[in-house]
């Protein structure tokens, strides 16, 4: 294996001028870097050119150095002491002071503020999931608007009609019953004197049934002229 050569850095030029200048003897840009090192372009600039306050942090910096160092075969050890003294040459005690008490404050806000949002991502979830799966596995709303619950007739027709939100399927007393696009359906029906219960069933999309049942009653004193059959 290959030993690893490290190149030497220079005392004549601050830490960001010689990783420039090694970047660019190197053919690389800063947006290349930045995809390699996964570092924003912005962050690497700022280390180039020394400009410590565009900088998240100390501990992030010297972090970023290292990896920018080590990524262009410099020794990255030297690379971060050089930029360790240099940055604490250009920011005055009191400033370096607040800049590191900050990033505890900083990395505690940005805690709240990712548990606050995934908290909200989840209840979104929740909600989303409860309404999706109520509609998708809930039972069709079915309403019937002909005939009444209990309805007596004096002539053999009658026309069964309502609605049925969310279904697949209808079934009139197990026969298929055309849907129409809204949910609608409209079917007549011939039936003989006497009573009937009339089982009206919506066959939802997760499995699910909502049923309604209606009484028919044809009188007696309906006529005989019609032919007894289903019409659909």
């Amino acid at each position: 294996m290959a030993s690893f050569v490290s190149k030497p850095i220079l005392t004549s030029q601050t830490i960001g001028e010689q990783l420039c200048k090694a970047r660019e003897g190197a053919g690389l840009s800063l947006a290349d870097l930045s995809r390699t090192l996964r570092i924003k372009a912005a962050y690497l600039e700022a280390i180039e050119l020394g400009s410590y306050s565009e900088l998240p942090g100390e501990i992030y910096a010297l972090e970023f150095t290292r990896r920018y160092a080590a990524a262009l075969r410099m020794d990255p050890g030297r690379a971060v002491e050089r930029h360790r003294l240099e940055r604490a040459a250009a920011i005055p005690p009191k400033q370096a002071w607040h800049a590191f008490h900050r990033q505890p404050l900083m990395r505690f806000k940005a805690q709240r503020l990712f548990r606050a949002g995934a908290a909200c991502v989840g209840a979104g979830a929740i909600v989303y999931a409860f309404v999706f799966g109520r509609a998708f596995f809930g039972p069709p709303e079915l309403e019937i608007a002909t005939p009444g619950k209990y309805q007596e007739i004096g002539d053999f027709r009658v026309v069964v009609q309502g609605q049925a939100r969310g279904a697949q399927q209808v079934l009139l007393n197990g026969e298929l019953v055309q849907v129409q696009r809204d949910g609608s359906f409209t079917q007549a029906l011939t039936l003989p004197r006497g009573y009937h219960v009339l089982r009206i069933t919506a066959l939802g999309r997760g499995g699910r049934a909502a049923t309604e049942f209606r009484v028919v009653r044809v009188r007696a004193d309906a006529p005989d002229n019609l032919v007894l059959h289903n019409n659909n």
